[in-house]
């Protein structure tokens, strides 16, 4: 066994940066520790044919006090993507488009609680989605909504929208995710949809070794991780 002076666990982003300012630091004596066979953690670019997938982190979301920003754009790195989606129209499982009228009302209800949430979700202690669960069901009980909406295809949307949130909050579920915790997440100023011209997300790693010349040695570990 070999003795160090810091030990890193973890080889994702939060991870390489650490030890990259250390060692930009004058700090040498390190290992990072990593389960798996490749390092980025939710960073995971992939080659697809003669491009890259992201499979985990795509978008650079925002501007101001944004790190991933501020490191790329001196470099030219990144560009604008197309803007939200405009409209959105939903189609059962089998075949059917649900009437736009259906979709603006469930819409609608998912808004309401989106807004009640920045004052509900204070003194919350369960998980995100037991709080859209919970709210949503009883606005569809409400006397006002009952029998105007299919409640199958209501649970359907709410599913779907369960999937939506989880890849905001990159999570496996949303029963995982802290209620109270959702009112931490903030957006940056500026433009939300920033993407890489070419290279993936994976692009912030080589950024930070570009901060520290890196040696030979570390350049056959970041090929071997596919970094």
């Amino acid at each position: 066994m070999s003795k160090y002076r810091v030990v890193v666990v973890g080889a994702g982003a939060s991870g390489i940066a650490a030890a990259t300012r250390l060692m930009k630091s004058g700090v040498n004596d390190i290992i990072v520790l990593e389960a798996e066979n490749r390092i980025g953690g939710r960073v995971f670019t992939t080659e697809f044919g003669e491009n890259e997938v992201d499979m985990g982190a795509q978008w650079v979301h925002g501007e101001k006090n944004n790190v991933v920003y501020e490191m790329a754009e001196p470099h030219d790195l990144l560009e604008s993507s197309s803007s939200h989606y405009p409209e959105t129209s939903f189609v059962t499982s089998a075949g059917e488009l649900v009437s736009s009228t259906i979709t603006e009302k469930l819409m609608t209800l998912l808004a309401q609680i989106n807004e009640s949430a920045m004052k509900d979700l204070e003194g919350f202690h369960g998980s995100l989605g037991d709080y859209f669960t919970k709210e949503f069901n009883d606005k569809l009980d409400l006397e006002e909504n009952k029998g105007t909406v299919d409640r199958k295809l209501a649970s359907s949307l709410l599913e779907w929208y369960h999937k939506f949130e989880n890849s905001i909050d990159a999570s496996e579920s949303w029963f995982e995710t802290s209620g109270k915790g959702h009112l931490e997440y903030w957006e940056c100023e500026g433009n939300p949809l920033l993407s890489w011209k070419n290279g993936g997300y994976s692009n912030v790693f080589n950024l930070l070794a570009w901060q520290r010349r890196i040696t030979d040695t570390e350049k056959v570990f970041m090929k071997q991780y596919e970094v």
